[in-house]
């Protein structure tokens, strides 16, 4: 599966159990079952956790999806199960996808199922999931999308539609795509992102960094966006959704070729707020900090260090009782 043979380790009912480097048949009670990924996880029940030892892996596998299209995928994760890195440290599990195929894929599967420590790259889509709500920690994903084969793509580092994923520390860097080159959660999904960076992504339409979409609602925790950038609109993050809550974090030195250089938002029939947030040096022709549509819905700027007349449409600002 990779260039160097993988020492896997699994958790089976809540006891550690060593997976010799080995490519021999299943013995019989667990045991020895391969160096494929996806026969562990296949084989393991709910509530175990598969540990993937430090390396750099490049298998893919056929897998006809839900709606039977035939795709390439490295682990289909299924209901209950917890995939990690051994060691917590993903720059030490990667998994590289060739430019070809898609790294982790989950379906209908709730926050029993989990991702942590490890680092996917050169995927169409690195993790994505449709009708799912994995948490996932810990996890880098870099210079993940195709768009010259998938010039309508959205979320080549993350994407999930009927969401309510937590996603926490991870890094989102060098993704490409239509919308959402980061990262995109659409219909009907609820998240929650906490203390992730997202750096360098960009997208050929809009949310270089983020894009909420599609009666979605998002909320945002200590976040960073910097450096990222979209053609259009929403350097940083898109919004065309329900809600959208950003509090604390940074949204600087992002770029729009249109407007909203940090932030643009085109709907939020729940409201918007943006409370606490350092935001400053995007740049746009218009709306460099942020770009709200006129009848977008309610926007607020609360406690915001931003400048306020580098901001255009439908937005509010309060910064009285700021500390």
């Amino acid at each position: 599966m990779r260039s160097i043979g993988p020492c896997v380790i699994a958790l089976i009912l809540h006891s550690f159990i060593l997976l010799g480097c080995s490519n021999g048949p299943a013995s019989p009670g667990g045991g020895i079952v391969g160096n494929d990924i996806q026969s562990r996880v296949d084989a393991a029940s709910i509530g175990d956790t598969i540990l993937i030892a430090p390396g750099i892996y490049t298998e893919l596998h056929d897998y006809t999806d839900f709606i039977g299209r035939e795709i390439q995928v490295f682990c289909v994760v299924k209901f209950g199960i917890v995939v990690r890195g051994a060691t917590g440290d993903p720059s030490d599990v990667i998994i590289d996808a060739g430019g070809v195929g898609r790294g982790f894929w989950f379906h209908e599967v709730g926050d029993s199922t989990g991702l942590a420590g490890i680092t996917v790259r050169n995927a169409s889509w690195a993790i994505s999931g449709y009708d799912a709500s994995p948490w996932i920690d810990n996890c880098v994903v870099e210079y993940n999308g195709d768009v010259e084969n998938y010039p309508a793509s959205s979320g080549a580092g993350m994407y999930f539609d009927r969401s309510n994923s937590r996603i926490t520390n991870c890094v989102f860097r060098g993704n490409e795509s239509a919308a959402g080159g980061g990262a995109t959660f659409s219909i009907n999904s609820n998240v929650r992102l906490e203390r992730c960076v997202f750096i360098g992504n960009r997208a050929t339409y809009s949310g270089g960094g983020l894009n909420i979409a599609n009666d979605s609602r998002a909320t945002v925790v200590d976040c960073e966006f910097k450096g990222n950038s979209a053609v259009e609109q929403g350097g940083g993050i898109h919004c065309y959704c329900d809600s959208i809550h950003v509090v604390g974090g940074t949204i600087s030195s992002n770029t729009a070729g249109t407007r909203g250089g940090g932030i643009s938002v085109g709907s939020v029939i729940l409201g918007g707020l943006f409370e606490g947030v350092e935001i400053y040096s995007n740049t746009s022709p218009e709306g460099a900090q942020g770009y709200v549509m006129p009848y977008a819905g309610t926007v607020s700027v609360v406690c915001c260090d931003t400048n306020i007349e580098e901001w255009a449409g439908n937005a509010t600002f309060n910064n009285d009782g700021c500390e």
